[in-house]
């Protein structure tokens, strides 16, 4: 079965996304346990983990056509896991709560293979393993949780780049002619103030996640694509992703800030904040984040077509100008009668 890169993305994560609502459910609403890590809940995935598994299959098919086949045998193991699964959560709210550490190992044990079997319900296993970019994983898998490393580990960098976005934004806004909006630097926080609104731009905008989303990107399509640039170009590319991300994440701030300004004048202080801030505060940076992507990479690959295009213009004029002055100087024998 031959297809498109997406469509099989969205075919390996058809099982894992339907298991993943329908055992939150059970496991939350049903069984009323709270399952997770502090800081982090599965909601930080709903973007970044689609799109890092689409740059893991677009890698792996530009080695080899990834073939889509259905696996019985694996979906059988993967339904005896998730049975499994099932029953030690039923256990443990039936009041096997007791048993502590041992009941926390049973429950990743599970869990782990659990989930590595639905992504290969469509695929051989092995057909992955051996392709020749399954390096990509690692790449994938950092912009999957980029979210969740930058939020557990990037404090202390966060506390550090206040004030620099602090005249970034300042910067931002003097361009741009706006005099109304006001930029302040607290100790973890900047401060964004408008007559009709103020908000406190916190670590999770600071848009360091992008930075490391797109920097574990620029790992994957670089060394599939080395021979576009020389290298001391793909250096100077990955600075300047690095500065267009920078931008990027300050005008998505600022647009959403505006946004939140326009709702509030339009329904109201907290029908405006409540729409501004569940949808598009928390779900549209990665949409901006996969649009800056396509929209870099798309610009090197037309950059490096272009460049071959003239560099291939020249060559085919180097050798007409060989040909031409051959001929000019063969009819100029023929015509003084030289050999």
């Amino acid at each position: 079965m031959k297809s498109h890169p997406v469509l099989k993305t969205i075919l390996f994560l058809l099982l894992p996304v339907a298991e993943l609502v329908c055992l939150r459910l059970y496991l939350h609403q049903g069984l009323g346990l709270r399952i997770g890590f502090p800081g982090f809940t599965d909601y930080e995935l709903i973007f970044p983990a689609p799109l890092g598994f689409l740059a893991f299959v677009m890698a792996l098919e530009q080695a080899e056509k990834i073939k889509i086949e259905f696996q019985s045998r694996i979906l059988a193991i993967h339904s005896v896991l998730l049975l499994a699964f099932i029953l030690v959560n039923q256990f443990y709210e039936s009041g096997f709560s007791s048993l502590g550490g041992l009941w926390s190992v049973a429950w990743w044990t599970l869990l782990i293979p659990l989930v590595l079997s639905a992504f290969f319900v469509w695929t051989s296993p092995k057909r992955i393993l051996t392709n020749p970019h399954f390096w990509s994983i690692g790449p994938s898998l950092l912009m999957v949780f980029s979210l969740v490393l930058y939020m557990k580990f990037g404090a202390p960098l966060w506390e550090v780049a206040v004030k620099k976005l602090e005249w970034a934004f300042r910067t931002v806004l003097h361009f741009s002619g706006n005099e109304i909006i006001k930029v302040s630097a607290m100790r973890k926080y900047l401060r964004l103030h408008h007559p009709l609104q103020t908000v406190f731009v916190g670590q999770g905008c600071g848009g360091f996640d992008g930075i490391l989303f797109f920097c574990s990107a620029f790992s994957i399509f670089a060394p599939l694509n080395w021979t576009l640039l020389k290298k001391r170009t793909w250096f100077f590319a990955l600075l300047t992703g690095v500065g267009f991300f920078t931008v990027l994440n300050l005008l998505r701030v600022l647009s959403i800030f505006t946004l939140a300004i326009l709702a509030n004048q339009l329904l109201g202080k907290e029908m405006g904040r409540s729409l501004v801030l569940g949808m598009f505060h928390t779900h549209a940076g990665y949409l901006i984040y996969a649009f800056g992507v396509i929209l870099f990479f798309s610009t090197i690959k037309a950059i490096a077509a272009t460049q071959r295009k003239d560099k291939r213009k020249k060559i085919m004029s180097s050798y007409q100008k060989i040909f031409a002055d051959f001929f000019g100087i063969h009819k100029l024998r023929k015509a003084q009668n030289q050999p």
